[in-house]
């Protein structure tokens, strides 16, 4: 429809008195003076980049070139919600084709959405479940379109290219018109280079960018191109996939051409590699650019295309975030595992991306900050040395827990150091005079203890029990915690049992010594052989039958872990990608150790520990999703700040488990 028809059929229907929204030209007003987002000259050209942004939420400098055509509006009902459905085309400014587009909204001045679909696709995937009902019914004024000649759309597909990117920026100018003013889009998959191309040739700021597991460069666009049979390419080792792209890259740069749309033709991709284009892109336009990556991508064979679009977007200075890490991380193949969520639906992935948008545009409640603490352990011959009977061996083992302290202290890190008998009794013989040069002078208990940090009495209870290990801590001039430091909860009638621990006790090798403890951590099996409990929060244990039921009046408090493990921040990743999904109720104390045992002290597991476990939970910290405490300090902190209230969170895996071996 021309711009004459469409006038000439708007006056008909206002003067045959018409007031139903159907088939009315919304035709955009002459932008006579504004600059033009003309055709290119010529395949690979640069179309400019227009002129600035709107100078208020909504208020447009100029207008497209192209008009829109409206032909009708709808209602539909999701969960109690009425959200209003418009149909429309959009007039493509650099083809003339109409391309088909839907707006759904609530009434009100909202945020909007634009969902980008993924390649060969069209807005068909967004109504599959009622993603973008849902979206609406959130809060959202949602935009969905169907690039050029996919869907009911007109002409010739151009596979995300400067022609459908220019329709997504007349999309763009739509959506903050109508909508508040603030922008976010969703891309999936290879709608990536729909959206880097038109951040990089027009002038568009965003607020957010969800990018899901879009193909950042050509070689993960067209899957290592055909250079492996697509069928054998995730069984592929990393290495040959390595030796693969190095081959393409070689080829492209001695100028080797291929066929049209193939990984050599340069022209081509000029206008679709998203990890050259965003280079062209302000990082100010976008306010967060985050990237979606489940743990099996739904194309590629490992994680390589999100290592490199984080990265670089990360180097150029945006802000970015993976999934529900820390912001401004980069990643190599071992590290990114950490952060991603498992494998679901593409559907589900597209809510996932709604729920993100929600958070970031309106905020929601979140169980943060979730405490964290690192846990250390040396053990009593033979599981460690004889430090006794080997003063060379203390002193290494001393020399490294001082850099490893001297770190954590540096980063504001909190840490529980729980010893066995005989590393503290090595202490009292040989820690004297020159080896306390890097301690201040003083015993290495001592100096930790000057750091802020928690002094546990451990043991296993062989000949020094708990009461004996506090004795020989006070003997170094150090107040031992009443923490206890590790301990047997199953099975219920073990040989240590618990509960003594709720009266004082007196020591095996030092009979006058008297210590109590007041709070569990680290209910373990014996040799870690059974059902160890991993375990999130804050409660009294009833009784050794009834070991995750909350005595109010009990005299001992549980400390929880949860995973433990240093390698996985202790589970700390999964708990917080827990909340950010609201599986985590707010308002409760949630708690992560992260256990290193003393011995893995070696100067490359201390660098691993401060890159891939210090900086991005100080980045956690920054953004105030942990607060670093020791384990005293965790129960303090909940008495006073959460009212004594449990919590006890056990993961899905094992809760059926736990909860058999313990019933209420």
């Amino acid at each position: 429809m021309s711009r004459g028809d469409a006038l000439a059929l708007l006056g008909l229907l206002i003067l045959a008195g018409a007031g139903a929204a159907f088939l009315i030209s919304n035709i955009w007003p002459s932008n006579e003076g504004a600059p033009q987002a003309g055709p290119p000259a010529a395949t690979g050209s640069t179309p400019p980049r227009t002129a600035s942004p709107p100078a208020k939420p909504g208020e447009l400098t100029h207008t497209p070139s192209a008009g829109i055509v409206r032909s009708g509006v709808k209602e539909a009902t999701y969960e109690g919600k009425v959200i209003r459905v418009e149909e429309f085309f959009v007039v493509n400014p650099l083809t003339g084709d109409e391309q088909r587009a839907r707006l759904y909204y609530m009434e009100g001045s909202r945020p909007a959405l634009i969902m980008v679909p993924g390649r060969c696709g069209d807005s068909e995937i967004f109504e599959k479940g009622d993603v973008a009902l849902y979206a609406a019914s959130k809060g959202f004024l949602v935009v969905t379109f169907d690039p050029l000649g996919r869907g009911e759309s007109e002409g010739e597909p151009n596979d995300y290219g400067r022609l459908d990117q220019a329709a997504l920026y007349q999309l763009y100018l739509l959506a903050k018109r109508r909508g508040d003013g603030r922008v976010g889009v969703l891309s999936f998959s290879f709608g990536v280079a729909m959206v880097s191309g038109a951040l990089a040739y027009y002038d568009m700021p965003i607020e957010l960018w969800v990018d899901w597991e879009g193909p950042s460069d050509r070689v993960y666009a067209q899957v290592y191109c055909g250079e492996i049979p697509r069928e054998r390419v995730r069984n592929v080792p990393d290495e040959e996939l390595d030796r693969v792209k190095e081959e393409i890259w070689r080829r492209v740069q001695s100028g080797y051409s291929g066929e049209p749309g193939s990984c050599y033709d340069n022209a081509y991709w000029e206008e679709r590699e998203a990890a050259r284009l965003i280079e062209r892109v302000n990082p100010a336009e976008v306010g967060l650019y985050v990237r979606l990556q489940s743990d099996r991508d739904h194309v590629q064979p490992n994680y390589d295309h999100s290592i490199l679009m984080v990265n670089t977007v990360a180097r150029l200075g945006f802000r970015v975030r993976l999934n529900y890490g820390p912001e401004n991380v980069t990643y190599d193949r071992r590290n990114i595992t950490l952060y991603l969520y498992p494998t679901e639906k593409e559907v589900e992935s597209v809510a996932r991306a709604v729920d993100m948008a929600y958070d970031f545009f309106y905020g929601s409640p979140k169980p943060y900050p979730i405490y964290v603490t690192v846990v250390m352990h040396n053990e009593d011959p033979p599981t460690n040395p004889d430090f006794v009977a080997d003063p060379d061996t203390y002193f290494r083992w001393r020399n490294q827990l001082v850099k490893f302290a001297k770190l954590l202290s540096m980063y504001g890190a909190a840490f529980d150091w729980q010893s066995e008998w005989n590393f503290l009794e090595a202490t009292r013989r040989y820690d004297v005079g020159e080896v306390r040069t890097n301690t201040n002078g003083m015993n290495v208990v001592q100096f930790l203890s000057s750091l802020g940090f928690s002094i546990d009495p451990h043991s296993h209870e062989r000949t020094y029990n708990y009461a004996d290990v506090a004795h020989l801590l006070t003997l170094l001039g150090v107040q031992p915690s009443n923490v206890v430091g590790g301990f047997l909860y199953y099975p219920p009638d073990n040989r240590q049992g618990w509960e003594k621990f709720r009266s004082p006790m007196r020591g095996n090798v030092f009979p006058d010594a008297e210590w109590k403890g007041d709070i569990l951590w680290g209910a373990a099996t014996a040799g870690h052989k059974g059902p160890d409990l991993f375990a999130s929060g804050v409660w009294r244990p009833k009784d050794r039958y009834h070991f995750i039921t909350h005595n109010p009046r009990g005299a001992l408090i549980y400390v929880g872990s949860y995973k433990r493990s240093g390698q996985i921040l202790g589970g700390l990743p999964e708990l917080v990608r827990l909340a950010e999904e609201g599986k985590l109720e707010p308002g409760k104390m949630y708690t992560v150790s992260i256990f290193v045992p003393q011995g893995l002290l070696s100067d490359d597991f201390i660098a691993w520990f401060e890159e891939d476990v210090l900086r991005p939970l100080q980045i956690y910290e920054e953004m105030g999703v942990i607060r670093w405490a020791t384990l005293p300090e965790i129960a303090q902190t909940w008495l006073t700040d959460y009212g004594g209230e449990p919590n006890i969170y056990i993961p899905e895996e094992d809760r059926e488990t736990i909860e058999s071996l313990f019933p209420p």
